[in-house]
């Protein structure tokens, strides 16, 4: 459905109130009423930067879960990490490896 932005048939009577004759004045106000409607068209509505937005609200949120579950996975390889480093640290306090590199070799 075209969204003008001008009543053509009240446009048309001004033009006619104006001295145009009917024929001129009915044609000049359809020929701005599809230009305008041409122009407007493509335009977003209201409804439709609404529907964008939440689309994009929407992805956001996802991507926020996202992160979180990633920052959740960050911080239990820290954790076995740090392990990782004390079982280490023990055994070379126990004199079971001379060296962190002999065991990486």
């Amino acid at each position: 459905m075209p969204r003008t932005m001008i009543d053509t048939s009240q446009f048309a009577d001004r033009l006619k109130d104006s001295g145009f004759e009917n024929p001129q004045a009915e044609g000049m106000a359809r020929m701005l009423g599809d230009a305008l409607a041409r122009t407007v068209e493509p335009l977003a509505t209201k409804s439709d930067l609404e529907t964008e937005i939440t689309k994009v609200s929407t992805r956001i949120e996802a991507l926020g879960t996202k992160v979180e579950a990633l920052d959740a996975k960050v911080d239990a390889l820290g954790t076995q990490i740090k392990f990782v480093f004390a079982a280490l640290a023990m055994l070379l306090a126990l004199g079971l490896i001379d060296t962190v590199p002999r065991l990486l070799s």
